[in-house]
């Protein structure tokens, strides 16, 4: 079974274009994946059958994964399941008779007030190397509402700071040009300039290094923003996703246009905010009302 999973993705990483972090995720379901298979007793990919695969998801359920992350492991079986396929080492795809998991009613993403924010952000301002490399990775994603996929790919060429801009997904359909606050430039200067020439490895291209030099993981950030979070006294279930939401809620608050935040965010994403934007519309109409001089 292991042979099968390290060839296949081999296949993603050379002949698909996948990038180093999807390959990362696919290794990561299809381990789990073989893993329950064979303390069921399992060790070839053709006998699993659909019974079985109902019974993963049973356990994966049990186990507290989200609806949506039990459906990207079923997604994932099934591309490799295809590839087995064609490249002639099962006959039988399970798959076919297994439907992804019913997502149960969405829940409002957890949203930190802008004085949250501001604990978070000047809780790690002091300290040693790696905590300024905190404040200017956080002020960052609080400040552009990224994608920790994004701070973790940001390199050295994506910013230009001197128009407070950064590029993000460099090189992809995706690719766009976000602005950034003063106090983000700010911190990030500090950054740059004072902090990364002594943890950078020589030739390394990415923005934020960890204390080997290299590029900072999506593991890393989650780690660090626990700890900061924790150290600011925020008991809410902090996310690097929640500083994204965060972003934009707070930004639709103060009247910015929600099409502009739909562009930096995504559709998708946009639809979790949706409570937010009917009591935008309310708060506008209850401040229309309080202050309009034609009463």
């Amino acid at each position: 079974m292991e042979t099968a999973v390290t060839d296949y993705l081999a296949y993603l990483a050379r002949d698909q274009g996948r990038s180093a972090n999807t390959v990362a995720s696919y290794r990561r379901d299809l381990k789990r994946a073989r893993a329950f298979f064979k303390q069921q007793g399992v060790d070839d990919w053709e006998a699993v059958d659909q019974y079985m695969v109902l019974n993963l998801v049973a356990s994966q359920r049990q186990a507290g994964r989200s609806t949506a992350t039990i459906n990207r492991l079923l997604s994932v079986l099934r591309q490799f399941y295809h590839y087995l396929i064609r490249h002639h080492q099962v006959q039988v795809n399970p798959m076919e008779l297994v439907d992804n998991e019913q997502p149960s009613a969405r829940k409002q993403p957890v949203i930190l007030t802008e004085e949250e924010v501001h604990r978070l952000l000047t809780t790690p301002a002091a300290g040693d190397r790696l905590a300024n490399r905190d404040y200017a990775l956080m002020s960052l994603m609080a400040a552009t509402g990224m994608r920790v996929s994004e701070v973790v790919n940001l390199q050295l060429a994506d910013l230009h700071l001197d128009i407070k801009m950064v590029r993000l997904g460099n090189g992809s359909k995706r690719e766009r040009l976000v602005p950034v606050s003063t106090a983000a430039v700010a911190a990030l200067n500090h950054y740059l300039t004072a902090v990364r020439p002594q943890l950078a490895a020589n030739g390394e291209q990415a923005v934020f290094v960890n204390a080997h030099g290299h590029s900072l993981s999506r593991q890393g950030i989650w780690k660090n923003l626990k700890g900061r979070v924790t150290a600011a006294g925020i008991t809410k279930a902090v996310t690097p996703q929640t500083l994204r939401y965060s972003f934009a809620v707070h930004l639709l608050r103060n009247g910015a246009d929600s099409r502009l935040l739909q562009e930096m965010l995504g559709y998708s994403e946009m639809r979790m905010l949706q409570p937010y934007l009917k009591m935008s519309v309310k708060e506008l109409s209850l401040n229309y009302q309080q202050h309009q001089p034609w009463k």
